[in-house]
């Protein structure tokens, strides 16, 4: 039997939508089960509105933050079976990006022998992974923060950012380098880069 559990508390626009263990959203006022977008990266992904916003959020992570609670470290929701799409809680667990990375190995869905050509023997980086390889040297992570400075999410950069909020990356960077602009026009949060301790 398909069970269900609200989203208030989850996302700001959370109490008026609620998700169900088999990967779907609902609106709670109409009952109408939300069709999903199928966003850039090949995930499922949902509008959600309130009276004061309007966000899109990854379904996979909806259904994990509603059903599971996020262990401190693993930020990221992995699919077992490596379907974008199959976004059924008995599909999905929290890990940590080293995790995400290893099973995206192990399961095939990152190409080894790409990699392997990407760096030459003397550990210089080649070939067709070049430009993959710098972004990923130049990431650096946000936090999402409320309008009261409390945390909402941490991503490993601002792509990962825009893909969950729906904010284009090249803003929420803007944002945090410039500390005067604090709320976002439009949206009920803002962004910082994260510090290391």
């Amino acid at each position: 039997m398909e069970s269900w559990l609200s989203l208030k508390g989850v996302v700001p626009e959370g109490g008026r939508y609620e998700v169900s263990d088999q990967g779907r959203v609902r609106n709670l006022e109409t009952g109408r089960i939300l069709k999903p977008a199928k966003g850039s990266h090949g995930y499922h992904m949902v509008s959600l509105c309130s009276n004061e916003s309007k966000n899109k959020y990854l379904v996979h992570r909806l259904i994990m933050l509603a059903f599971v609670p996020q262990p401190e470290g693993k930020t990221v929701v992995n699919h077992f079976d490596g379907d974008k799409l199959n976004n059924s809680i008995s599909n999905l667990e929290w890990v940590d990006y080293t995790e995400n990375n290893k099973h995206a190995w192990t399961t095939g869905l990152m190409d080894r022998e790409i990699h392997r050509k990407a760096v030459s023997q003397n550990g210089k980086i080649t070939g067709p992974m070049t430009i993959k390889y710098a972004q990923e040297a130049n990431k650096k992570p946000v936090t999402q923060f409320d309008l009261d400075g409390n945390v909402l999410n941490m991503f490993s950069c601002a792509r990962e950012a825009q893909v969950v909020t729906g904010v284009p990356h090249q803003t929420i960077s803007r944002q945090c380098v410039s500390d005067a602009c604090k709320k976002l026009r439009f949206y009920n949060f803002y962004f910082r880069f994260t510090h290391k301790k």
